[in-house]
């Protein structure tokens, strides 16, 4: 045994003060002895003694050292991935029991090789229970939405250089997404509990519902789904607005992989969450849209007449949600309103454009537009195509094609919908047509919504700025009167509310649903700087820091720590007045583990092979434990250098000051200064 010490930097000062407080307490004996006697000089000298000595030792710290030869290896990592898709029935139990037995099995090989092992729950990052297995329920809990499986793996390569680990062993479903080795990391030996999804169940993958609708209207939710049901068995889906009634749909799913379409409405303004769920199955998916507060404004340009857009501007003119003023050039006749759009507008529709009419004052006016957070709609119909005007032309920047100088045509007939304009269709499906277009390739960001018989698309959505354009090549559009007067209507609708945007809105956020811990991305469009707060479930209200990051354009972050509805407010000057704007951001578990209803057994295998280690079969238990037991006893030993205090230094300043106190105590008893 050695005994060291670890003083301050300046020891030789503590050393010196010491040393000058022993004397000064030689020097304060004296004065005692005189005044008090000599059996109480005695006293005070011993309780100034201690309480020097006491600090002295406070401040060296003295440590005992010890060195010995560790009897076994660096130790094994043991991970155990708790997260909620492990909940997943996996044959005889959940797959967390499954993982949970095959640590036991590993621990006591582990044991029997003479090594050494520490438990790491692998989904919340924390190690609940060191060289102690932890039961089924208490690896059930904490966080366990989702598994950042590459954070864990970094804090592995982190402690695997530092100290050194003889393998580390993961027993996931491997349903996260990692590199297969995140820095250096020990052999990792991998296995699943499990290799195929639960049987009788239905899991809901994913959700599209429109981003905007209309109040007082039905719209389609699009649900995507993985069915374990046997054929002909019926699964329900129960769609509920928050704080409202629901709907239950029921339906024969296919097995496998599948799409149904359920219905949901709303009936008053505002952001509208709903939360859906699949029986049987486990697990909840909520949904946002937003119900306009105001009819969505539309201005209709049209620039050669053309009997197609006497039907479109009937619809768009009768559809009681929208809110319409229109231009037609007849000739040298100007119709309706003059200049471009109206301060305000959402969508503007250009009909037919014309290299001769369509002025580069124009073209600017609606680039600026959409560039702003609006929609444009151009639509090709009339023949002969103006090919110049949509090549070379000043509205060519703005197309989602690259329009060839030979525009070439095809036959039209029933269109089919590979997607629908802003999500799933709103009560009406794509209309007839007499032909389509074959304009040109597709821009990269452009996305073909509408299609005819042979592919070439009829309908292109394409992002630009903050908005969105859209180029309908179709002719024949009259046929639309062959069907009702509101599917005519909602076709025209879904259109326009596939264009709005409310991102170049005054308040935007980039997720309306988030999961504990998200950050949220906010934006706002005003020409000075906005002031945006949020409420957080509990009534605290923050204020949401932005920058400029555009023209007239500003954005901000902030974190959804805990669960509950965020409502945010944007004020910002507007002509003389405060224009308000709300919105809301609803957090909830994330459901993303629930949705990886099938083990995902390649990233195991992945890491297995970077990292030198071995994936293991579901099941095959024995194997992996032995193997891990192999590289135990293989693993050299190690000569470590332990340090223990001989006692815990802080110890020392209460005593020092218990010293002092009856030492002062004592000085006024007896009436010394």
């Amino acid at each position: 045994m050695t005994l060291i010490f670890e003083p301050l930097p300046y020891w030789w000062l503590a050393s010196a003060a010491a040393v000058l407080a022993v004397a000064a307490a030689f020097v304060g004996l004296w004065r005692v002895y005189r005044v008090a006697g000599k059996a109480r000089a005695a006293v005070f000298f011993l309780l100034r003694l201690g309480a020097i000595l006491a600090l002295l030792l406070f401040v060296l710290g003295p440590r005992r050292t010890a060195v010995f030869t560790e009897s076994a290896a660096p130790p094994v990592a043991i991970l155990v991935d708790s997260s909620a898709s492990m909940d997943f029935d996996a044959g005889r139990g959940t797959r967390l029991e499954g993982a949970a037995a095959s640590a036991r099995a590993v621990a006591r090989a582990v044991d029997e090789a003479g090594g050494r092992y520490e438990v790491y729950d692998f989904a919340t990052r924390r190690r609940p229970g060191g060289n102690v297995i932890p039961g089924d329920d208490e690896l059930g809990t904490g966080n366990r939405g989702r598994t950042d499986a590459a954070r864990a793996l970094r804090e592995l390569a982190a402690r695997y250089g530092e100290e050194g680990l003889t393998a580390a062993v993961v027993l996931s479903d491997g349903v996260w997404d990692a590199a297969p080795a995140t820095g250096v990391l020990p052999p990792c030996f991998t296995t699943s509990p499990a290799d195929e999804p639960p049987a009788n169940s239905l899991l809901v993958a994913d959700v599209e519902a429109p981003p905007a609708v209309l109040p007082g209207t039905a719209f389609d939710v699009r649900v995507r789904y993985y069915s374990t049901l046997e054929a002909g068995e019926t699964a329900s889906v129960t769609v509920a607005e928050a704080g409202g009634g629901e709907a239950v749909f029921k339906f024969k799913p296919t097995p496998g992989a599948g799409e149904a379409v359920v219905r949901a409405a709303v009936r008053e303004p505002g952001d509208r969450f709903f939360k859906l769920a699949a029986a049987p199955g486990r697990g909840e998916t909520w949904f946002h849209v937003n119900a306009l507060a105001r009819p969505p404004s539309v201005w209709y340009w049209e620039m050669a007449g053309d009997a197609d857009f006497a039907f479109l501007k009937r619809a768009l003119a009768t559809h009681a949600g929208l809110a319409l003023t229109y231009r037609l050039d007849a000739g040298d006749v100007v119709v309706g309103s003059s200049g471009g759009p109206p301060e305000g507008t959402d969508v503007v529709v250009l009909g037919n454009p014309r290299a001769a009419k369509m002025t580069p004052a124009a073209a600017e006016t609606l680039e600026r537009h959409v560039a702003r957070g609006g929609g444009l709609l151009v639509v090709v119909s009339a023949r002969p195509v103006d090919a110049a005007a949509l090549s070379t032309g000043a509205l060519a920047g703005l197309l989602p094609v690259w329009v060839r100088p030979d525009v070439a045509e095809v036959s039209g007939g029933p269109l089919s919908a590979s997607s629908y304009p802003g999500g799933p269709r709103v009560a009406a499906a794509p209309p007839p047509v007499t032909h389509v277009w074959r304009l040109g390739p597709l821009k990269v960001s452009a996305t073909p919504v509408w299609e005819a018989a042979d592919g070439t698309p009829a309908l292109v959505v394409m992002p630009y700025g903050l908005g969105r354009v859209a180029l309908l090549a179709a002719g024949g559009l009259y046929r639309w009167r062959l069907a009702s007067g509101d599917d005519l209507a909602a076709v025209a609708a879904a259109l326009v509310l596939a264009l709005y945007d409310e991102q170049g809105g005054p308040l935007a956020v980039s997720r309306h649903v988030a999961a504990p811990g998200d950050v949220v991305e906010v934006s706002s469009r005003a020409a000075v700087e906005p002031t945006v707060v949020y409420a957080d479930p509990a009534g605290a209200v923050k204020r949401v820091a932005l920058a400029r990051v555009g023209d007239e354009y500003w954005a901000g972050e902030f974190e959804v720590p805990a669960e509950g509805r965020y409502e945010l407010t944007a004020r910002s000057p507007a002509a003389g007045a405060t224009e308000v704007t709300k919105t809301a951001v609803l957090v909830r578990p994330a459901a993303s583990e629930y949705r990886a209803f099938i083990p995902r057994l390649e990233p195991l295998k992945a890491l297995a092979a970077a990292t030198g280690g071995e994936y293991f079969d579901p099941g095959d238990v024995d194997g992996l434990a032995r193997a891990v037991a192999a590289r135990v006893e293989a693993a050299p030993r190690v000569v470590a250098t332990a340090r223990r205090d001989l006692w815990p230094a802080w110890l020392a300043f209460p005593v020092a000051l218990a010293f002092l106190v009856v030492d002062w105590i004592l000085r006024r008893r007896t009436g010394l200064p």
